[in-house]
């Protein structure tokens, strides 16, 4: 996303929504878009990392309702993100193929 600021038409000038009608055609717009998809499919790669390590790696003996309370908040923040991702990183492909 910082590529785009040394483009010759320079960066995205849709604002930090990239609402549609203001995402113009241009070189910075486009890499502000595959920057999006970058952080968006790290974000959801780690999510279900940590939703993983969480299940595995417990102890033994360890109940769900004994765990720690940050634990528990990560957890549901990552279980949170792994269903609000998808389609958030649907609607960025979309935005870069009608760019």
């Amino acid at each position: 996303m910082m590529a785009s600021f040394f483009t010759a038409e320079g960066a995205a000038r849709s604002g930090w929504t990239s609402y549609p009608p203001l995402a113009n055609i241009e070189v910075g717009q486009t890499i502000w878009f595959i920057g999006m998809i970058f952080l968006i499919t790290s974000s959801l790669l780690g999510s279900i990392n940590i939703i993983t390590t969480i299940i595995q790696l417990r102890a033994p003996g360890l109940t769900w309702m004994r765990m720690p309370f940050f634990v528990w908040t990560q957890f549901v923040t990552s279980f949170l993100l792994v269903l609000a991702f998808p389609p958030w990183k649907q609607l960025q492909f979309y935005s870069l193929w009608i760019a």
